[in-house]
């Protein structure tokens, strides 16, 4: 492996700075949710496709799962510089909050792959109603944006003031009821400690130097993975970068009925 000097936390290596372009708008990306919680965190609990992402923890996509390939490649195509999350909260699609992305980093996980960080994250207690953005609009995964929707969303959280540490709490107490109820924060991570930035810079060190041409898919027919390393058999509904079972990276496959 190369030296890695001063190497980790952006805006240090091998994190590369973003010009976005603000007349491209934004997007707005759907995520699952916890329906227990006081405010919409990812869902850690979510049976074998526990979400570490959004990554409010590092303020980070990409670099934990390998959820939202398309958008995080199109948010490099189209030099998109803010992501409006969406998700569905006690019965209803709403806006909780947004990244305003400054760095990013090829993966070398899969071809054409990217993790993106943001400098700030605006969270907020009070939801905005999708339906007061983009009327009768129903999606998964991300959708397009304009400038000036871009510009509404951002202020009215903004103006409804940022909760993002209320955010962090009730993440933190999610996967303690994980903790005691499976033994793990994140089951079909078999993973016992939080998704950090200690956690983050061992997957980069990993992904540093590589450029993988392989072309992966996100989904098994089985939900269920064989490492190529260590031929352990795991269960998730998405693909981990990492195995379980002996931590070997980029070595689960799916296994076909």
């Amino acid at each position: 492996m190369k030296s890695i000097p001063s190497f980790g936390i952006p805006p240090k290596a091998p994190w590369i700075t973003f010009d976005a372009d603000c007349s491209a708008g934004g997007f707005l990306s759907f995520y699952y949710s916890e329906s227990f919680t006081r405010v919409p965190i990812r869902s850690v609990s979510r049976i074998l496709d526990n979400k570490s992402d959004p990554n409010l923890e590092t303020k980070t996509y990409g670099l934990f799962s390998t959820c939202s390939k398309r958008m995080r490649k199109a948010v490099i195509k189209n030099r998109i510089g803010i992501i409006c999350f969406v998700t569905r909260f006690k019965g209803s699609l709403c806006i909780p909050g947004y990244y305003h992305l400054k760095w990013y980093t090829p993966s070398g996980f899969a071809k054409d792959d990217f993790c993106l960080a943001a400098d700030n994250i605006c969270f907020v207690n009070d939801p905005i109603p999708l339906s007061s953005i983009k009327k009768g609009k129903v999606f998964r995964g991300f959708h397009g944006i304009t400038e000036g929707e871009v510009t509404r969303i951002c202020q009215t959280l903004h103006e409804k003031g940022d909760r993002t540490s209320l955010y962090l709490e009730e993440i933190h107490r999610a996967e303690h009821l994980n903790l005691r109820q499976t033994g793990f924060r994140y089951s079909n991570f078999n993973r016992k400690e939080p998704f950090d930035w200690d956690a983050g810079v061992s997957i980069l060190k990993k992904e540093y130097g590589e450029h993988s041409t392989q072309i992966i898919t996100n989904k098994s027919p089985t939900d269920k993975w064989c490492c190529s390393k260590c031929g352990n058999i795991s269960i998730s509904k998405s693909l981990l970068k990492i195995c379980p079972k002996c931590g070997e990276y980029a070595a689960l496959k799916p296994i076909k009925l």
